[in-house]
């Protein structure tokens, strides 16, 4: 793919040309300074971040009305992060201290939660901060932690630094955290690689970019993941957490603005969620039951509705994803709600009443069972909302979606054409 960016002050103009279809389109978009000719000095780590979250802002309001395909892939193109990618890379290496440096550093890793580390650009990045990493910060008392922000992602480069940093003899928190780590990416591996087998081909304008930007380290990872390997590597380091590492503290880095959940429990007790997971919720594992109230006080159980296609989705009403994900589970709704499909919510607000009126406002209309303690969601290993099962009428695991994905519908079709011929 050519991408061709002419500036003029604050005017500027993207050629995208995508893979031969007809989507060649030139876009002229305003933007207040979002990508610059010229960098300006940099004066630390504080600063340059704040330059960026500064950016973002002006980016996400220019370009928050991008709809067709050109535009949606000129705003992922014009994302400020491209350009803060060397800055900050380059701020790491010539840092002042050790600690600005490392702070730098773990602002690149975590960086996959804006564009993922499968783009060939943030592949570059990332390789980089985890190869510095790994050479001048491997005994930084943050190492283990930053190991749960490495291990949100996979990717070649992510996985040789979770297994080396296992290797350490001398800091017992980072072989902890990185064995946990290493089990969470081979998990999230085969997860994807099921996924990646049962969904349709999206042939969209917008997600051939996407396949033509993937960096061929991780397209090779992907074809090369044997589900059979990875399921018992990382059934086996998780029953190794639970041996050697049970009352180790999770924790997130101290040092520099990274994301994640301030959980204060012990490994121990995330290794027999995880493991449970593995066990009983990967693909073509048949769907545990799930019992208790639905939203309106009537009893609600999965075992239910076996015989059926099924789609149970965990919500909140305050998930921003949650509310377009069930904007999308509404039009499959309308479509297949003849047919064997249906559709399932669990819901976690504290307050039931709060979720009685999101659904109402949001045509919500299927049952969703009621887990304000988030007991089913801490025992099923919830870990981001929302999170999608599909699941046949044979009642086993299809994959984790997401109703959003273009293909979705066609997987659901597919699904339901079996359950009819089935019943034939």
């Amino acid at each position: 793919m050519d991408n061709l960016r002419r500036f003029d002050g604050r005017k500027f103009t993207l050629k995208v040309t995508v893979m031969g279809n007809s989507v060649l389109q030139t876009v002229l978009i305003l933007a207040d300074l979002i990508c610059c000719a010229a960098a300006p000095p940099e004066t630390g780590f504080s600063n340059l971040e704040k330059e960026y979250d500064h950016q973002v802002e002006v980016w996400a309001e220019t370009h928050n009305k991008a709809e067709s395909p050109a535009e949606l892939i000129a705003r992922y193109e014009l994302f400020p992060l491209w350009n803060f990618f060397p800055r900050m890379l380059d701020l790491a290496v010539n840092a002042k201290t050790a600690d600005e440096s490392f702070a730098a550093l773990g602002w690149v890793i975590e960086q996959g939660r804006s564009v993922g580390v499968d783009d060939r650009r943030s592949a570059v990045a990332d390789n980089r901060a985890l190869e510095l990493l790994l050479h001048h910060h491997r005994t930084n008392t943050e190492i283990g932690p930053v190991c749960l922000v490495v291990a949100q992602y996979d990717s070649p480069a992510r996985e040789a630094f979770l297994r080396a940093i296992c290797e350490q003899p001398a800091n017992t928190e980072a072989r902890a955290l990185s064995t946990f780590g290493l089990a969470k990416v081979l998990i999230q591996r085969r997860n994807r690689h099921f996924s990646k087998k049962m969904m349709p081909k999206d042939e969209s304008p917008v997600s051939t970019y996407f396949e033509r930007q993937r960096d061929l380290a991780y397209v090779e990872l992907m074809q090369a993941a044997d589900t059979g390997k990875l399921y018992i590597e990382a059934e086996t380091l998780l029953e190794r957490v639970q041996n050697e590492y049970a009352e180790q503290a999770y924790r997130y880095p101290a040092t520099g603005k990274l994301s994640g959940s301030s959980l204060e429990q012990n490994l121990g007790n995330l290794a027999e969620r995880a493991l449970f997971e593995l066990r009983n919720l990967s693909p073509e594992r048949p769907i545990p039951d799930a019992d208790g109230k639905d939203l309106d006080g009537r009893p609600f159980s999965l075992a239910d509705h076996r015989g059926k296609v099924m789609v149970l989705t965990f919500w909140y009403s305050s998930c921003a994803p949650c509310l377009r994900a069930m904007k999308e589970e509404r039009q499959i709704f309308d479509r297949f709600h003849t047919r064997p499909l249906v559709l399932l919510g669990v819901n976690t607000d504290k307050d039931v009443e709060l979720a009685r009126q999101t659904a109402a406002k949001h045509e919500a209309t299927w049952p969703s069972l009621w887990d304000g303690d988030e007991k089913l969601a801490k025992r099923w290993n919830i870990t981001g909302w929302p999170t999608t099962y599909v699941v046949d009428h044979r009642g086993q695991i299809v994959a984790q979606s997401d109703p959003r994905m273009p293909s979705f519908a066609a997987l659901i079709e597919r699904l339901v054409e079996d359950a009819e011929r089935s019943a034939r």
